[in-house]
């Protein structure tokens, strides 16, 4: 076993011979039923609200004309993605077929 595994809580670092990296003693605050800590825990705070929250009436006009247009944009998108995908690919496939269509 390695020195210092299963030592007690607040006991140094595992000792690595040298190594530079440091791994953490086996007093998880999880282990002893507390709460979770490290990471970025406690470096941030929640800002602005939530969207379902929102009431200005400028943000609210701009959501209902996009649900109202957004048929057209599906359709508009469908018209792009056929001439940007599916016809050159016919295309490409037009132009190396084996056989000429129009020999009798």
């Amino acid at each position: 076993a390695a020195p210092g595994a299963g030592a007690a809580p607040g006991a140094p670092p595992l000792e690595l011979g040298g190594s530079s990296v440091q791994l953490a003693d086996n007093s998880s605050p999880l282990v002893l039923g507390g709460k979770a800590g490290g990471g970025l825990d406690g470096t941030y705070t929640k800002k602005g609200s939530s969207k379902d929250l929102v009431t200005d009436e400028k943000t609210l006009k701009a959501e209902e004309q996009f649900e109202e247009k957004f048929d057209t944009y599906i359709g508009v998108f469908g018209v792009l993605f056929v001439g940007a995908f599916i016809a050159p690919m016919v295309t490409y496939f037009w132009y190396v077929r084996d056989e000429d269509p129009f020999v009798n």
